[in-house]
């Protein structure tokens, strides 16, 4: 099944980030640009590649590729608990990468 989805074949080897063209156009990337995504819990950086359903401010990050480095964005804490947010958004950063 993996083999067959689209959206897999289409993020690149290490999962390009995927933000909205005005993102991509104010951050002054140009094709094949990386960007670093920071978090109060850490940082990943990676290609990216312009979503145009995506809204200015919100970043498609697949998981599990380059290492599923994407969980250090997140706090690790048990959905028991009174602090969840969840595994699937955060409130990030990003900013152009520096090559």
């Amino acid at each position: 099944r993996t083999a067959r989805s689209y959206r897999i074949k289409t993020s690149g080897v290490k999962g390009r980030i995927e933000i909205s063209e005005s993102d991509f156009m104010a951050l002054g990337l140009e094709k094949n640009g990386k960007i670093q995504v920071v978090s109060q819990f850490g940082t990943i950086t990676r290609e990216v590649k312009i979503n145009h359903r995506l809204s200015t401010g919100t970043i498609m990050i697949p998981r599990a590729f380059n290492g599923n480095d994407a969980v250090s964005l997140f706090p690790l804490s048990s959905p028991r608990s009174n602090d969840f947010q969840g595994w699937r958004r955060c409130r990030v950063k990003m900013e152009k990468a520096s090559e």
